[in-house]
């Protein structure tokens, strides 16, 4: 098929890949390329003329009406850990059966969509990004495991269907909305499937979260503030849960507990029910005065044995799943940012949790009883014969249909009684674990407004 060969672009010189009519050079690129080399990227494929819906939205929306030539279609790049030829590409897109067919499968790696447009420093636009994760368990290192926000995404490539688990990013467009307008897209991508709402665009974001009023243009944006980001989640028919870390860190309970506010916040809506965490951040100059407020989500976390050792976060000016570790605890991030000349730190101000209206149970009251009434209990429990050294509490939501169906692939005693017993649908568990055992959870209502006591409490018996 000399016509669709001569169509398919595909380059095995990995570093053209940021060359100005690809991805471009800005530092957000180089980061996709350098994620991508710790993957093993050696190819790319080009998709020319290709419409991305949340861009043809916001072009509808706003670029059509502007006077400069905006084009409407964008550029899609495809990633592969091994060479192909174009013959190659063209027999796998001809035969289901070739061989390659297989190759594609095993070796893609995702995506990422250059919009047809610039930044203000002339930069390209990556646009819908699609990039497979990190892997769960850390090579080389026992104990340690990634606990990454993915979901499941078709991707078809000239009519070739392959499957992607990740979670998607983009940068963002000033034109149609600012970093917090590009930190609520990206966690509406994860909500979508928990909890049922419908995915829009960047601009269609902006166009519902000014409708609460702030002293700055609606379009272009100046970014979005704190009411605005709830007032978004209120329109798709979510609440959130506004948390100040230091107001947690002043309360008595938390004294000399050796916790880590930030990391536990991580742990408790990500290790199970996955729900990304926005994060207001301050940017703090060498002078002490905050130069400027930043939002981004926390897409993961890694431990080693229960102590968080590092969060990723999808920041829109890093890249996806960027790296940041603590300084001295998370509520200070060492990453990119406090990296740059005349930053001196970048600060948490604020977590932000977008949550279905039944979760009622506050994460700041359930922290409370974690802290109050389980974690000081660990030292004598870690005295008692028959509990393995590292035996340690964890604290995190989830739903009930998960967790029956967590209960019901391990030893329980009264497995049957407490499988058929009613549980609301959403759970905060307090769980009592080593790195090789799961001894207890107590179980407490997420649903109810406030209550201390749980309301049930499961045995495992192995």
């Amino acid at each position: 098929m000399p016509g669709m060969n001569a169509g398919i672009k595909i380059n095995n010189t990995i570093n053209d890949a940021l060359d100005d009519e690809y991805l471009g050079s800005s530092a957000i690129s180089k980061y996709i390329l350098d994620y991508l080399s710790e993957l093993g990227v050696k190819s790319f494929l080009v998709e020319e003329n290709y419409i991305d819906k949340d861009y043809l939205i916001d072009f509808s929306k706003f670029y059509s009406r502007s006077f400069g030539d905006c084009k409407k279609f964008t550029k899609r790049i495809h990633f592969f850990s091994e060479n192909f030829e174009r013959q190659e590409i063209a027999n796998a897109l001809e035969n289901e059966n070739s061989e390659a067919n297989t190759r594609i499968e095993e070796s893609y790696l995702g995506f990422a969509v250059v919009r047809p447009i610039k930044d203000r420093l002339g930069n390209n636009i990556i646009g819908r990004t699609l990039l497979k994760p990190y892997n769960e368990f850390v090579d080389g290192s026992e104990g340690t495991k990634r606990i990454l926000l993915t979901d499941q995404y078709a991707v078809n490539i000239f009519g070739k269907q392959l499957e992607l688990e990740t979670l998607p990013f983009q940068t963002q467009d000033q034109a149609v909305g600012a970093c917090a307008t590009t930190a609520c897209w990206i966690a509406q991508c994860a909500l979508t499937n928990i909890f049922g709402i419908e995915k829009i665009s960047p601009i269609e974001i902006t166009e519902i979260s000014v409708a609460f009023p702030a002293l700055s243009r609606n379009i272009p944006s100046d970014g979005l503030t704190y009411p605005q980001i709830k007032a978004f989640f209120n329109t798709v028919g979510l609440d959130t849960e506004f948390i100040d870390p230091n107001v947690i860190r002043s309360k008595p309970y938390y004294r000399n507990t050796g916790s880590d506010i930030v990391a536990d916040i991580a742990k408790g809506y990500l290790t199970d029910l996955k729900i990304p965490i926005i994060v207001g951040l301050r940017i703090v100059d060498e002078n002490n005065n905050v130069v400027a407020m930043h939002a981004a989500v926390i897409s993961g976390y890694r431990h080693k044995n229960g102590v968080v050792e590092r969060l990723y976060v999808h920041d829109d000016q890093i890249g996806p799943y960027s790296r940041v570790f603590p300084v001295r605890d998370f509520l200070s991030w060492d990453n990119t940012w406090s990296k740059k000349p005349g930053i001196k730190e970048l600060t948490v101000n604020r977590l932000i949790v977008p949550l279905y209206p039944k979760i009622r149970h506050s994460f700041a009251n359930i922290y409370a009883i974690f802290l109050q009434h389980y974690k000081p209990r660990l030292e004598a429990i870690r005295a008692s014969p028959g509990f393995d050294s590292g035996v340690r509490f964890e604290l995190f939501i989830t739903e009930v249909k998960r967790y029956k169906q967590f209960i019901r692939k391990h030893s329980i005693k009264d497995k049957i009684a407490i499988l058929s017993k009613p549980y609301p649908r959403f759970l905060w568990i307090i769980r009592l674990q080593s790195p090789t055992k799961i001894y207890a959870d107590f179980v407490f209502d997420a649903t109810s407004v406030f209550t201390t006591e749980p309301f049930d409490h499961i045995r495992y018996t192995t």
